[in-house]
């Protein structure tokens, strides 16, 4: 596996940063719904909505407990990251 470029890198920590604030888990609350997260897939369009949806998920590195909570309609409290010493 290759080293992700620096230029990746910065993109990964751009949507950990949004998708990790308050505006953006609300985003992603609007875009699951929007998106038909667990909906059955009946063409070709939704599958290209949900596609776009699981990168962001991927890239924004949620937790499952964190998507049960924002699929149950809950708010979710970020936990601080540890800071290396």
């Amino acid at each position: 596996m290759t080293a992700l470029s620096e230029t990746s890198q910065d993109l990964i920590q751009a949507y950990r940063l949004f998708f990790n604030s308050p505006a953006g888990l609300a985003v992603i609350s609007d875009l699951m719904k929007f998106c038909k997260f667990r909906a059955p897939i009946s063409d070709a369009k939704e599958e290209g909505m949900r596609q776009v949806f699981l990168r962001i998920l991927q890239l924004s590195q949620l937790s499952d407990e964190q998507l049960i909570m924002l699929y149950a309609g809950r708010m979710i409290i970020n936990q601080p990251e540890p800071q290396d010493e």
